[in-house]
């Protein structure tokens, strides 16, 4: 489990709502509140969205990975956490290994953007086995012997989706432009314009 973001305000910010607020200040922390959860929320969105756009997993599983935690009037902090293992390769593209001791490994790719690269070292390549309860997976030889068989991973979803270069970084500016279009949108909410 690893605490993604937390999405916080800064006091000078609550003091220019309660002043935009004027008579009606008593009103600032339910407002500040329910910005803060939609900022989260919308935070979850792009996340998700920025995952799938570029790892290469086939089944995407990132919205439902993360997890809010509201905020609320006394404590206006709302909280994402991201849990999850590491994702089999298989779960990523990949294309069958060539049948034979001369043919290719399995290739695959964790990034979209990357080529699909060879699995394994001369001699030890990664194959395709399929187990009793009839799940195919990428796997090495751990050995010179037949067994035992290594099951190949990939990154887990809290490491993809906490990734400065690829997918938080890439959507934190966006989420910090969100909060400040939503705490207007909370003042002229309550203000009735």
């Amino acid at each position: 489990m690893a605490k993604l973001a937390e999405f916080d305000f800064d006091h000078e910010l609550y003091q220019r709502l309660k002043s935009d607020l004027g008579l009606m200040d008593d009103k600032a922390a339910d407002a500040l509140a329910r910005a803060v959860n939609e900022t989260a929320k919308q935070a979850k969105d792009d996340l998700a969205a920025q995952a799938q756009r570029t790892y290469a997993v086939k089944k995407p599983r990132f919205k439902k990975a993360i997890d809010m935690i509201s905020a609320k009037r006394t404590r206006p902090t709302a909280t994402l956490v991201v849990t999850g293992r590491p994702l089999l390769l298989s779960d990523f593209r990949y294309q069958k290994n060539e049948p034979g001791y001369w043919g290719e490994g399995v290739r695959a790719k964790v990034l979209k953007s990357s080529k699909m690269k060879e699995i394994g070292d001369p001699g030890r390549k990664a194959f395709m086995a399929t187990f009793k309860s009839g799940k195919m997976t990428i796997v090495q030889r751990v050995g010179s012997r037949r067994l035992p068989l290594h099951l190949l991973y990939g990154p887990s979803i809290p490491q993809m989706i906490g990734s400065q270069t690829r997918v938080y970084g890439v959507v934190e500016e966006k989420i910090q432009e969100h909060l400040r279009a939503e705490l207007r949108n909370q003042v002229d909410k309550i203000l009735g314009r």
